[in-house]
């Protein structure tokens, strides 16, 4: 992306905003992740469940704010096409969840926990799952009209022996063997 005719790329941050009387500040939030945030966080009490900007799959983290302090479990990740955001009200279990990869159109599903808790409306472990439940919305359901390109995960190391992810789509008439022309699109990350 370019800001003001410039190269640039953007990690998504935390930020608190203090308003004391008509004076307000914001300070970044250490979420302990250098790559930022992808997507959106659900909050419910003084307790967050946050997607971290992990390459092609974010990983998923639940916060708890003790006073000036944040605290946090270990990041985990979601099985299958990855849960990109997570949308719900303070004090309910059931979500609403974005999921989708390189080869499967976002759709909108209800989600759920499993195994875990939550009291007095805060996520209370981390030793859950969020289980992908019914599909409500295919937002972009038009593609079903469409064959999709197969595309396959790739890693390779980068500068400073960085690992780097991409996707390789193939033509829908591909045939092992046979040499097809490569285009490449770089996108800044940290996601794709």
């Amino acid at each position: 992306s370019t800001v003001d005719g410039e190269d640039s790329a953007a990690i998504t941050v935390l930020a608190r905003c203090e308003v004391e009387g008509s004076k307000a500040s914001i300070n970044g939030v250490d979420l302990d992740w250098r790559n930022g945030l992808t997507g959106s966080l659900v909050a419910q009490g003084d307790t967050f469940l946050a997607p971290l900007a992990n390459g092609l799959k974010p990983k998923w983290r639940r916060y708890e704010v003790k006073g000036d302090d944040l605290e946090h479990d270990d990041p985990w990740m979601t099985e299958g096409p990855p849960l990109h955001s997570l949308v719900g009200r303070p004090g309910v279990e059931t979500f609403l969840g974005i999921y989708g990869d390189a080869s499967t159109p976002d759709a909108v599903h209800q989600v759920k926990l499993r195994g875990g808790r939550m009291e007095g409306g805060a996520f209370t472990s981390s030793n859950f799952e969020i289980v992908k439940g019914e599909e409500l919305y295919r937002p972009n359901g038009g593609f079903g009209d469409f064959e999709l390109a197969r595309s396959e995960e790739l890693t390779w190391k980068g500068a400073n022996d960085d690992e780097i992810e991409g996707l390789l789509y193939y033509p829908n008439d591909y045939q092992k063997g046979r040499q097809y022309p490569l285009v490449l699109i770089t996108h800044g990350g940290p996601h794709a």
